[in-house]
């Protein structure tokens, strides 16, 4: 997941909002200055050096992480708000600067927060905002269409909690061995026939050691159900790991 800098809300393609609350958020107007309750907050920035002389780039970095402590306490209050509108937006804000900070647990928990906000509207924006970069036409659970795809909810708890990087690095691992193993005949010029069934039973087994990988046996279950026009199960319940 790519963290976000705090760039001027509704100014780029990544932060999209209603052209009303754009407006609203150019007013600086009415806006409360102390941190939000029950929101991760930051402290007070300290005195970062701005004289222009100055040598050391220590400061430079004081600074911007200081500019970086005030948005944290801004998003934080606007995630207190009770505007339908620009909770969502605040929460992704929020969610998506922390990281920054070194606050990767503290982002988890504001995505799961507005993941379960008791406002409906309020859970599907920033379902969609978490969402926003997954590409295609995938439907989000709850939303009206065909259900979503099976890894959705592994990618949208890896976005959530910043451990995508990780689920790529489990889903290239696993397809280098399914590959690997597949490759194997095909390089040697073939085999016999029960070898070549221990193999493809060994690369089919490889996902069973992730946690997506039970998520993908019951899919193919399913879909090969339904191709075969069965009423019930036509795989032993503990395939394939019989």
């Amino acid at each position: 997941m790519t963290a976000e800098g705090p760039e001027p809300p509704g100014t780029t393609a990544e932060t999209q909002i209603p052209d009303e609350a754009a407006e609203r958020l150019t007013d600086p107007a009415d806006r409360p200055s102390g941190p939000a309750a029950g929101w991760p907050s930051a402290p007070a920035p300290g005195q970062a050096a701005t004289d222009p002389a100055a040598t050391d780039p220590a400061d430079y970095v004081a600074e911007g992480m200081g500019y970086l402590d005030q948005a944290i306490d801004a998003f934080s209050r606007g995630c207190e708000s009770a505007d339908g509108e620009i909770v969502p937006l605040a929460i992704e804000l929020l969610a998506r600067t922390l990281p920054l900070r070194e606050r990767d647990a503290d982002a988890a928990l504001v995505w799961q927060r507005g993941l379960e906000d008791p406002d409906p509207a309020v859970r599907t924006a920033v379902r969609t905002r978490l969402r926003r970069a997954f590409g295609g036409d995938e439907v989000p659970p709850g939303n009206d269409g065909e259900p979503p795809t099976w890894w959705e909810e592994f990618v949208e708890a890896a976005v959530c909690y910043g451990t995508l990087p990780l689920l790529a690095n489990e889903l290239f691992g696993a397809l280098d061995q399914i590959y690997s193993l597949a490759a194997l005949p095909l390089a040697q010029g073939g085999g016999r026939a029960r070898d070549l069934r221990e193999i493809l039973l060994s690369a089919v087994r490889v996902p069973s050691q992730y946690a997506w990988g039970p998520e993908l046996h019951e899919s193919f279950r399913v879909r090969l159900r339904e191709a075969m026009g069965a009423s019930s199960d036509v795989l032993p319940a503990d395939w394939p790991d019989a």
